[in-house]
């Protein structure tokens, strides 16, 4: 997604776009709203879904996000330690 001058006005003012970042912002909110859902649809994944979604995961997101000042629903994947963790994309 990205908008850019016409040819005509490219002519005139030259080339340039606008929301070239677009794209990734559109794509991790897409990954953010379904991400849960496609790990839990995914016979591999079943484990993995399960201790996203726990009790434990989830104060172990929240003391992250606190420690690193953002929102816990910002974090993708975060280990049973809570050592290593992943934010979606586009939230770095």
């Amino acid at each position: 997604m990205k908008i850019s001058a016409s040819r005509k006005k490219s002519e005139k003012i030259g080339f340039f776009t606008a929301f070239s970042g677009l794209n990734e912002a559109v794509v991790s909110e897409i990954e953010k709203k379904y991400f849960l859902q496609l790990i839990r649809d995914n016979q591999f994944l079943k484990d993995e879904y399960h201790w996203e979604t726990s009790k434990e995961a989830q104060e172990l997101k929240e003391k992250v996000a606190k420690e690193k000042n953002r929102k816990s629903d910002e974090i993708m994947w975060i280990s049973k330690d809570g050592k290593n963790f992943n934010f979606f994309p586009y939230y770095e």
